[in-house]
């Protein structure tokens, strides 16, 4: 390994280094999609000295026959990734999330047999991951459709997404208590986003959580300022006090995406200044007690092509080098 890459390296381990161990520093990562063993992008994690990854474990790639559950092979290098992660010192995050065909026609599960798959589902990912995960988050914005249907992509409700919550908290508690359950995967910096929330708290969802997960993305806001890691962070801070006093009490925050791609649309910006970013948002989120972790999103490009946002979002690049960094601009020392 030359002299540039172990410098990158160390200087991107100061950026996710488990200083103050109650938060995290993790990253998003999409195994089953990746080339090579897990053991290649665990070690990676390592390297950089991430403290957690965050992945799907797709309902539909469990229960692909009503009623029996079975690793299928698109999941086969995530479940491999969560049984090895602990050797590489990191703590798992597995997403609940997405319809299965065989009910409600691939869409949001919101009939009585829909709900019971679901929550069938979500029993055995506890009971097979007993242990080996930290967290669980309970789908993946739900709001925005995100890996839905496109013509079902706008039909979940939030009563819809407390009836979910409700109903698999008491299965996760019941099968491993010792996890914590996130939920929320919303953007706090949109008034819509923030509205649908509110609704979540009068129907009672603080009840069956641990903490709210939010994926503060703003590279794109039409709000200049807001692209800054400052401001960002700023709007969550008078998202939160907002919250508190809706709620009347305090909830943890989670972070379990934020990024900004490095490409030629909108908000794109080159590996510089998306070493800068994410440096002093990690460092100003792990200043904030409410604020218990950060998931990068994420660990490496999806693709090559430059115009387009999703391909560009990596701490590595697509064939994992490591993207530009500095020890300046990504140490967490003032």
């Amino acid at each position: 390994m030359n002299k540039k890459i172990i410098f990158l390296i160390i200087a991107l381990t100061v950026t996710f280094s488990n200083k103050g161990l109650s938060f995290e520093r993790g990253v998003c990562a999409h195994f089953d999609s990746y080339s090579e063993d897990p053991v290649v992008y665990l070690k990676a994690l390592k390297q950089i000295g991430a403290s957690s990854i965050r992945v799907d474990y797709q309902w539909n790639k469990i229960e692909r026959t009503k009623g029996k559950y079975v690793v299928s092979r698109p999941l086969v290098k995530t479940d491999a990734a969560i049984n090895q992660s602990s050797l590489y010192g990191l703590n798992n995050l597995l997403i609940l999330d997405y319809g299965n065909s065989l009910y409600d026609n691939g869409g949001y599960p919101t009939t009585r047999d829909g709900i019971n798959a679901f929550a069938n589902y979500t029993k055995w990912v506890v009971k097979k991951n007993k242990g080996k995960i930290k967290y669980y988050e309970v789908w993946n914005e739900w709001k925005n459709g995100t890996g839905m249907p496109p013509a079902m992509k706008n039909t979940g409700t939030a009563k819809g997404y407390f009836e979910i919550v409700k109903r698999v908290s008491h299965i996760i508690k019941e099968n491993d208590p010792n996890a914590i359950i996130l939920a929320g995967s919303f953007n706090p910096l949109t008034d819509s986003d923030n509205a649908w929330f509110y609704e979540l708290i009068e129907l009672g969802i603080l009840d069956y959580i641990d903490g709210i997960s939010i994926h503060p993305y703003s590279y794109k806001n039409e709000n200049i300022q807001l692209r800054t890691a400052e401001a960002n962070l700023n709007a969550i801070d008078q998202f939160y006090d907002k919250l508190t006093n809706i709620a009347n009490r305090k909830t943890a925050i989670y972070i379990t995406e934020i990024g900004i791609p490095n490409y030629d649309g909108i908000g794109g910006v080159n590996e510089i200044e998306s070493s800068i970013f994410r440096k002093n948002y990690i460092k100003l989120a792990s200043e904030r007690s409410y604020i218990k972790g950060v998931w990068w999103y994420d660990l490496k490009d999806d693709g090559t092509n430059k115009s387009f946002n999703e391909h560009n979002f990596g701490i590595f690049k697509a064939n994992m080098t490591l993207k530009k960094n500095t020890d300046e601009n990504l140490s967490l020392k003032n």
